[in-house]
């Protein structure tokens, strides 16, 4: 993953040096079936603070495009300027897609609801 990314956050699209940078599944890993394990499009470079969210449903990709859950957008939320509601993301081959579709249609929260 590292050889084939620019040090940037696909989802924030922040720089940052690799050591702040974390492998993110974009599916989630204890759902994934032996070949899906080894697919390198499984998986996406994202700063810690998107990885949290990502994986806690409050952001969510759908045909290529940044979704923010309601309380994330609030002036309120720390670093809520990050994210804006229907940019691209950096890496959208259809090969992650079909990883981001899962995690948008099951993980991502749809209404103002909190995990």
């Amino acid at each position: 993953l590292l050889r084939t990314c620019t040090p940037q956050c696909a989802l924030c699209q922040q720089t940052l040096p690799f050591c702040l940078l974390e492998t993110a599944h974009l599916k989630p890993r204890c759902l994934l079936n032996a070949t899906q394990r080894t697919d390198p499009h499984v998986a996406l470079l994202f700063c810690r603070y998107c990885h949290t969210l990502y994986d806690r449903g409050l952001l969510g990709v759908h045909n290529g495009c940044l979704h923010v859950a309601p309380a994330i957008l609030s002036p309120a939320y720390p670093l809520h300027t990050l994210y804006t509601p229907g940019r691209p993301v950096l890496a959208n081959s259809p090969r992650h897609q079909s990883y981001f579709n899962f995690h948008f249609k099951f993980v991502f929260l749809h209404t103002h609801q909190y995990k």
